[in-house]
């Protein structure tokens, strides 16, 4: 079973993810939908004056976990996805590729990054770029279930 591979099925599966930040040596955690690209990026829009987007400002380091539904009954089918990186908010052509990835997933409008940009949508777009994935799956991997991966 290839990890690599596990993890991109996952990421196409999955709409929504935590996001957990710090302030001083408080943690928060966000839930958002989200969008990804080839090179492991996750995007996600939000408005720059909520917490989590104010604790980046301030510590681009963040973690974060992608769950799938599972079967509550069986503790042998678990699978998660814990990621860790930096995030900012994007702006130019990155704030762009970013809009469009974001928007195909989730069938936004044509104007949705015009709308951003004009403020007529109030929210920005965001990017975490991964530096690791961590992989529990017990159901694919029942003898080592935490596999992890590391990018570049």
């Amino acid at each position: 079973m290839d990890v690599r591979e596990l993890i991109k099925a996952y990421l196409r599966q999955a709409t929504m993810m935590q996001v957990a930040t710090v302030h001083g040596n408080k943690p928060w955690c966000s839930t958002m939908f989200f969008a990804f690209d080839e090179k492991w990026n996750l995007y996600w829009i939000s408005k720059p004056t909520t917490k989590h987007s104010q604790h980046i400002e301030e510590n681009l380091h963040v973690a974060g976990t992608i769950v799938m539904q599972q079967d509550s009954r069986s503790s042998a089918t678990i699978r998660g996805l814990q990621y860790e990186g930096t995030a900012e908010m994007l702006n130019g052509d990155e704030e762009a590729m970013g809009a469009e990835c974001y928007r195909s997933r989730f069938g936004r409008e044509a104007t949705f990054l015009e709308d951003i940009r004009s403020g007529n949508n109030p929210h920005k777009i965001y990017r975490i770029q991964p530096v690791k994935f961590v992989l529990c799956d017990r159901l694919n991997f029942p003898d080592a279930e935490i596999q992890e991966l590391l990018l570049d």
